[in-house]
């Protein structure tokens, strides 16, 4: 589940680890991640880099290769993530593997291949050209209400676009439509203004809360995202649907 917290977990654990080393070897296991790259260009750009402080946009990470260099851009995907290595081996999860001169190592396991690694020259322009909409934790109401006005499609659905909010998945979205007692499926045009201003607010609460030392563990939607178990607030059981074919859960009396 890499979606914003996590990915700012991952931020922690490479800039602590990697931050001031060189790399000096880089092994590609899978091209699929690399998208807009290939392999003997993402060699090429990294071998010989200073990797420097890691940015995190969204569920994205950009780790800086100095002034002019690029970004080493990391999207770990539903269930990839970053592993501090002690050899250069690849094992069959393992689909990217970085070696600094130290002889310490970074591996990306992603057993389902979804996500992406490349290098981009420059991170800002790489966020316009995908057209990803503002961070969870910085989107003003304004953005937000503007954003997300526009579109056709039910509010679930919506909140995982990261083209109108950069950051939410699945799971935190229904524990944000949960609090603001919204059904997955409710259309746009059901909903007001009013609402939308609270979805807004619990889209800040939820992902800040997220990040605290606590984490997610006030979330009962984030850990318990079962169909029959009872909901927190009235203990009618929950519910399960799917929204473009990814899971929902929700309370079918308080978000009705």
């Amino acid at each position: 589940m890499a979606e914003l917290p996590r990915a700012e977990e991952y931020r922690h654990l490479i800039e602590e680890n990697f931050s001031g080393k060189t790399i000096a070897i880089v092994q590609v296991d899978e091209v699929v991640l690399l998208r807009e790259n290939s392999r003997e260009k993402l060699r090429s750009m990294l071998i010989g880099k200073k990797m420097g402080p890691v940015f995190r946009y969204g569920k994205m990470l950009f780790a800086s290769l100095g002034k002019n260099k690029g970004f080493i851009l990391f999207h770990f995907g539903p269930e990839g993530f970053p592993v501090v290595g002690g050899d250069g081996t690849l094992s069959p999860k393992c689909v990217f593997s970085m070696g600094f001169t130290d002889g310490s190592f970074l591996w990306v396991i992603n057993e389902r291949r979804i996500g992406e690694i490349g290098w981009v020259k420059d991170k800002e322009d790489f966020i316009r050209r995908r057209k990803y909409g503002p961070d969870a934790l910085v989107i003003t109401e304004k953005q937000f209400l503007n954003n997300i006005r526009r579109r056709r499609s039910c509010i679930k659905a919506l909140l995982n676009n990261q083209n109108i909010v950069a950051g939410i998945g699945n799971a935190y979205a229904d524990e944000i439509l949960f609090r603001s007692g919204l059904h997955p499926q409710l259309p746009m045009n059901m909903i007001s203004t009013e609402s939308l201003r609270k979805v807004y607010k619990n889209i800040r609460e939820v992902m800040s809360e997220a990040l605290t030392p606590e984490g997610s563990a006030g979330h009962f939607f984030v850990r318990n995202r079962k169909a029959g178990i009872p909901c927190p607030a009235c203990h009618t059981p929950l519910t399960q649907k799917y929204v473009q074919s990814r899971s929902s859960y929700f309370c079918p009396n308080c978000q009705p």
